[in-house]
């Protein structure tokens, strides 16, 4: 017989989301954490989750720094991370990096909008047709409208898919502005 070795399985995977991806102007922007331990045979131990809120010109106006506590294989930490007064109006990334000593573990990233106090949007999405089975194609029809007082720059759009065996971030690909 052959000694053999067993070599740590470390495997994370992680998320970032804003609660809400239109954030009024001096209001608390709010993301939801989520890190998942996906190896099947090594806990997570000693590691770092660190938040960061970049602005247009990617420079870091938010950080926030997570002790995460040990996580066995399969198992999920979820957490919070809140800037406290979003500002100045723009568009934002967030990312959430995590770490142990000085290697990156996993890290995600999302986009999200600080908008003028006046402004408030709604909005609707369907599917036509809205019964689909898997692998048939659909089309996606979203309408926002501004419902506030004040107007708008320009304003990007994305619509996440959180749920089944293919859940991802799908970046809108046409999107048509009516004044």
């Amino acid at each position: 017989s052959a000694p053999f070795q067993i070599l740590p399985d470390l495997a994370l995977a992680a998320r970032v989301v804003p609660e809400q991806f239109g954030v009024e102007e001096g209001t608390p922007a709010v993301f939801t954490l989520r890190v998942e331990d996906t190896g099947s045979n090594a806990p997570l131990e000693g590691a770092a989750a660190r938040v960061a809120v970049l602005d247009a010109a990617a420079n870091e106006v938010f950080p926030e720094a997570v002790v995460l506590p040990r996580l066995l294989p399969g198992g999920v930490w979820t957490g919070s991370a809140n800037w406290p007064v979003a500002a100045p109006v723009g568009e934002y990334g967030v990312t959430l990096t995590v770490s142990k000593e000085s290697s990156t573990l996993a890290s995600a990233q999302a986009a999200f909008g600080v908008l003028p106090p006046a402004a408030s949007l709604v909005g609707t999405l369907s599917l036509v047709p809205a019964g689909v089975l898997a692998g048939d194609p659909t089309e996606a029809r979203l309408t926002v409208t501004n419902t506030g007082a004040g107007s708008l720059p320009a304003h990007g759009v994305a619509v996440e898919i959180v749920a089944g065996a293919d859940a991802a971030y799908v970046p809108a690909v046409r999107a048509r502005h009516a004044p």
